[in-house]
């Protein structure tokens, strides 16, 4: 009898402990939701929110990002809950958007004057605490054509929803995480699917003709096959890199910027990548150059890039086998005229090599100034009787 009551008391004791670490687990995953308050402009309808972080990662899956819901206790402003490590933002309301935001630290009350002339608070500005965090899982839905306006329901529990946003080939919206069927309408509700069900946090929905909907948990655009993009750089571009994305929704294929390094190939380089991205960006000497957005690239096809310089730059679906010439630099007359330009050249890999041995000398003798600065402070400190 003593073993059994031994061995339910050490079941009991075992449970206990695993609450004890799941329940704090629990709460820090909530805290790691900070939320955002901001005002602004009465001309600025339905205000979103979107938001990423140093390495580049967003915090939601498309543009606009997270639809900033007003707070009854606080009459003008609105909130929404963003991941906490999330350090820049971008307040937008159809079509007018504010420069990207720096923020040092969340919460931040943010109050939008205008496009250009955006305050940050850390300070509170409203009273009493922000509406609870919700968390929402993200729909895409593709219905035909002639669904007009596209919207979205939940079916069990009852909610009513909301209108669906365009983005690129497909319609978006969040729902909230407590529902677990929803329905795809259109045309102010005269069509729609049969209730779906939800048991992810993203989904894909492929709404056919007579209302049949297919669901898939991952973009079935992503399963476009893998493409090679190849790219003609300058000469001066040092270890060009591509950068790739999905426009508009915003989703990077490479994180941190300046992306993934090419590989060399005859005179040119180039880079097997997944073939669901439509953008793309080449960049080199760390990312310091670059050429602008190249939108609009087909998916699952294979890209040849032309880079004359960052402002001249173009992509094809065929090699592109012919560079135009480039600008040759005068010669000098001489041999002492180019001794002359080389020395006026403050530029050159030489000049860069002496800097930087001229700095780690100075480091090095501010470091034994130092050193010996603390070693006549310990001795002094030893011969008066100091305790270390």
């Amino acid at each position: 009898m003593r073993r059994k009551l031994w061995k339910v008391f050490s079941l009991l004791v075992v449970v206990f402990v695993l609450l004890s670490f799941m329940l704090p687990m629990a709460v820090v995953a909530e805290e790691e939701m900070a939320v955002v308050y901001v005002r602004v402009p009465q001309d600025w309808q339905e205000p979103h929110i979107w938001a990423w972080d140093e390495a580049g990662n967003n915090a939601f899956p498309f543009w606009p990002g997270m639809g900033l819901e007003a707070d009854p206790n606080n009459p003008g402003w609105y909130f929404a809950y963003v991941p906490g490590n999330m350090t820049y933002v971008i307040v937008n309301a159809g079509g007018l958007q504010t420069e990207d935001l720096s923020v040092a630290a969340l919460p931040v009350w943010i109050t939008v004057i205008s496009e250009g002339e955006v305050e940050l608070v850390y300070e509170a500005q409203t009273v009493g605490t922000p509406p609870a965090y919700v968390p929402h899982f993200t729909v895409f839905a593709r219905p035909p054509a002639d669904w007009g306006e596209v919207a979205i329901r939940g079916s069990r529990p009852n909610w009513s929803g909301v209108a669906m946003r365009r983005v690129g080939d497909w319609y978006a919206a969040h729902a909230p995480h407590w529902v677990n069927n929803i329905v795809i309408t259109g045309n102010g509700g005269g069509l729609r699917t049969a209730d779906l069900r939800v048991t992810q946090t993203m989904l894909w929905v492929l709404v056919e003709e007579d209302t049949g909907a297919e669901v898939f948990y991952e973009n079935p655009d992503f399963m476009a096959p893998p493409i090679t993009v190849r790219a003609q750089v300058p000469g001066d571009w040092d270890a060009p890199h591509l950068w790739a994305w999905l426009h508009p929704e915003g989703t990077n294929l490479f994180s941190p910027w300046p992306g993934e390094p090419m590989i060399r190939d005859g005179d040119g380089y180039m880079l097997r990548i997944p073939g669901w991205v439509n953008s793309l960006i080449v960049n080199a000497n760390d990312g310091t150059v670059q050429t602008g957005n190249m939108h609009d690239v087909e998916i699952g096809v294979d890209v040849w890039i032309l880079v004359l310089d960052a402002e001249r730059y173009g992509f094809d679906y065929q090699e592109i086998t012919e560079l135009p010439e480039p600008v040759a630099e005068p010669e000098a007359e001489n041999e002492a005229e180019a001794e002359v330009s080389d020395e006026a050249d403050v530029s050159t890999e030489g000049n860069d090599g002496n800097d930087l041995l001229i700095i780690w000398v100075v480091i090095g003798i501010g470091a034994a100034v130092l050193l010996a600065g603390v070693i006549i402070i310990v001795k002094a400190t030893r011969n008066k009787g100091v305790p270390r």
